[in-house]
């Protein structure tokens, strides 16, 4: 999957409960993300899906939305390394006109 991007398309509702997390450091396996970002001490909650967006970047879909407000409200350091926490918001290709 190195250099490739994954289309990753869902629902609006869906994407309201989403982040998209960057700057993941290398080695850090998947398990260990859903861990870090389920922690209610790191602002997390119940997830319900990780997609691996690149192998630096993916996108975590919670529960509750509200997960989604307190994550973004504190640093996330993983491996030492501040990774970058935005709401999702689809690729430009994934957006369909209506």
């Amino acid at each position: 999957m190195l250099g490739q991007q994954l289309k990753v398309s869902a629902t609006p509702e869906e994407d309201s409960r989403s982040i998209r997390v960057s700057n993941i450091p290398a080695g850090l396996s998947r398990d260990k993300l859903e861990i870090h970002f389920q922690r209610t001490s790191n602002g997390g909650g119940d997830i319900e899906s990780i997609t691996m967006v690149t192998d630096t970047e993916a996108k975590i879909t919670y529960l509750d939305g509200a997960a989604v407000e307190t994550v973004l409200a504190r640093p996330q350091v993983l491996k030492g390394v501040e990774v970058r926490v935005q709401k999702w918001t689809p690729p430009e290709e994934d957006i369909k006109e209506s």
